[in-house]
């Protein structure tokens, strides 16, 4: 994994594609009378991988879903092995504070607390084996129940996989299988037109699974599906460690859970989080990379470079900038945290 941190383009970019592009606006917000689903995940891919900082970030969502009026029954967790109770998670205990002083010696490596394997034991809530077929069965059920107008929340907090020669078909692990870009999108295309997904992704090149926002055939997206990511399409994410919550909380994951536990919408939530992620994670939107296609293709239209384009969009906000305050603000917030 890389090191350091990063700048994170976001607002930068919104910025930019606003001043080109001023129609695109966000998907719609549900009705009144719209219901509420939630599809948490967690493959984990084997025991030795399946660590405990997946299953609380889990916890973490489904307690703050509860918290804000879904009903249990409209959440489903597939975790890992689902209720196999065969060990099929990694945990370790944090070890104490002051432990540094011993790092890196032998007696401290003698010391260092041992990671252990052990059965997913969560007695509130009905675990589904995380595996293709289980999804499929899930879907094929709730093209019957959710209805236009309902809101599908597709949590994802798991380890991925890059594909080199196609980086928009990334990969989550499941349990001893992958899910693909492409196969999820099949999976939403079972939803009834209208239906409005929303995907949170903390996993290793979680932003290839931005191009699930496009329909097949269609020029442009449809509006029913968006997502926010970790990171992007090439770049390893962190939070992945046996210790779970006690670690600092650390990682998109934790950081995103925690903002929506005070922000009104997963909008508000990913800008919180672009200043408070203090790890090299460039968390981004399925609209940050709509409009970067927008400018790329623009910039071949005009026959020049994404960087010419980028600063003449950039001269003409900075000449207005009263018009793009927030975004300015946001741009600041980064830059005092990063």
């Amino acid at each position: 994994m890389n090191g350091g941190r990063v700048a994170r383009p976001s607002a930068v970019l919104f910025l930019v594609c606003s001043l080109w592009a001023p129609s695109v606006a966000a998907a719609p917000s549900a009705g009144a009378g719209s219901r509420i689903y939630a599809l948490l995940i967690n493959g984990g891919d084997r025991p030795g991988s399946n660590y405990q900082s997946h299953l609380h970030h889990l916890q973490d969502m489904v307690g703050l879903l509860r918290a804000r009026g879904v009903p249990l029954g409209h959440t489903h967790v597939f975790s890992a092995d689902g209720e196999d109770p065969a060990p099929d998670l990694t945990t370790r205990d944090s070890p104490p504070a002051d432990f540094w002083l011993l790092e890196g010696t032998r007696l401290g490596n003698r010391l260092r607390p041992q990671a252990r394997l052990v059965n997913t034991d969560w007695a509130a809530v009905t675990l589904h084996p995380a595996r293709q077929a289980a999804l499929r069965e899930w879907f094929e059920a709730a093209r019957r129940q959710i209805l236009p107008g309902d809101q599908l929340l597709v949590f994802v907090t798991d380890h991925g996989t890059g594909d080199r020669d196609d980086p928009d078909n990334g990969a989550v692990s499941l349990w001893g299988e992958k899910l693909t870009v492409r196969e999820l999108k099949t999976l939403l295309a079972r939803l009834p037109p209208g239906v409005q997904v929303v995907m949170v992704m903390s996993q290793c090149y979680s932003g290839a699974f931005a191009t699930a926002i496009d329909d097949a055939g269609a020029s442009e997206p449809s509006g029913d599906v968006c997502g926010f990511f970790s990171t992007n399409a090439e770049e390893k994410a962190y939070g992945c460690y046996p210790e779970g919550r006690d670690r600092d909380r650390m990682g998109h994951a934790f950081h995103f859970i925690d903002a929506l536990g005070r922000q009104a919408t997963t909008a508000e939530a990913h800008d919180e989080v672009l200043t408070a992620d203090d790890t090299p994670d460039r968390p981004l939107r399925t609209s940050d990379a709509y409009l970067a296609r927008l400018l790329s293709a623009e910039a071949a239209v005009r026959g020049t470079s994404e960087d010419t384009l980028i600063d003449s969009l950039l001269d003409r906000a900075w000449r207005a900038r009263a018009a793009w305050e927030p975004e300015i603000r946001l741009l600041d917030r980064i830059g005092a945290a990063f």
